[in-house]
């Protein structure tokens, strides 16, 4: 997901190509489903904690939240005014844990073009700890054409520590307790109290970094997408690292529901290629 999913390489052909795009070429659910991932188990997990003698926190952090026990957001991807596919963002929680999932898939048109090369099947889960809302796993699966690649982090915030899988290479870097990943500060950040020209600082674990990542709330805006008008409040996240998605020089906006359910509504990106939109296609909520 970190990675654009398409390229200043298909500027051309997407332009004269614009007309032949059919305005739903394939339904969400239907690309989603070719994601053929299953979660770790919490067995699984277990085991590679203890591969690493990561100890659980017998005394957490507790934060209150008035989130829904789930949410699911199907997003819209667009280039511009080009559908490049859809994005799935849930959350839910159970007794013990708290789990943020994404799922992202290019469509038929995008996916068709140049054999396959720029078709993406990728997939993302955090799992925490339900009462404080802090990361234990991470994993990451992704499958952009021919390039694949699976990591996973393990979070040990009793000892600094985090320990991974990136591809073949394992690795282990020191960790700021109660950091982030960047699907579990989606959560938290959600979870905050949005107060207009507020600064929101999460210490978050990305890009193989600690980083104190900066959330400034700008103010409120009703905005209209495929699922319907929202208020919202407006926040800009102040990117950091150099991805090869995003990096500390792109800018990006998100909007969130101005009400207790905190729903991300749209997001929006001026990335490498251009600018690039996550519209609200779809919401269920419990």
């Amino acid at each position: 997901m970190k990675r654009i999913i398409l390229s200043m390489a298909i500027f051309p052909l997407l332009l004269s190509a614009a007309q032949k795009q059919p305005k739903e070429d394939q339904p969400w659910y239907e690309l989603i489903k070719e994601i053929k991932y299953k979660p770790t188990t919490e067995k699984q997990i277990d085991s590679l904690r203890q591969l690493h003698s990561v100890q659980k926190l017998v005394k957490t952090k507790s934060v209150p939240t008035k989130l829904p026990q789930k949410t699911m957001g199907v997003y819209s991807l667009d280039w511009g005014n080009f559908n490049a596919g859809y994005a799935v963002i849930e959350d839910w929680r159970d007794q013990d844990h708290f789990y943020v999932g994404a799922k992202a898939a290019t469509n038929k048109f995008i996916s068709s073009l140049r054999g396959g090369k720029y078709k993406v099947r990728d997939w993302v889960l955090s799992v925490g700890d339900a009462t404080g809302f802090y990361p234990h796993f991470f994993e990451q699966h992704i499958v952009e054409g021919t390039y694949t690649k699976d990591r996973w982090n393990v979070y040990d915030h009793k000892n600094k520590k985090v320990y991974g899988v990136d591809g073949d290479e394992a690795k282990s870097e020191t960790l700021k307790p109660y950091s982030d990943n960047y699907l579990s500060i989606l959560f938290n950040l959600r979870n905050s109290k949005m107060k207009i020209g507020d600064t929101l600082y999460f210490p978050t674990f990305v890009h193989e970094k600690n980083w104190d990542i900066r959330c400034v709330v700008l103010g409120r805006e009703v905005v209209t997408v495929p699922a319907g008008t929202f208020n919202t409040i407006k926040v800009q996240p102040i990117l950091v690292g150099n991805g090869q998605g995003f990096n500390s020089k792109d800018k990006m906006y998100l909007w969130f529901t101005d009400d207790s359910r905190r729903v991300l509504v749209k997001g929006q990106s001026k990335a490498r290629i251009g600018h690039i939109y996550a519209k609200l296609y779809h919401l269920e909520t419990n």
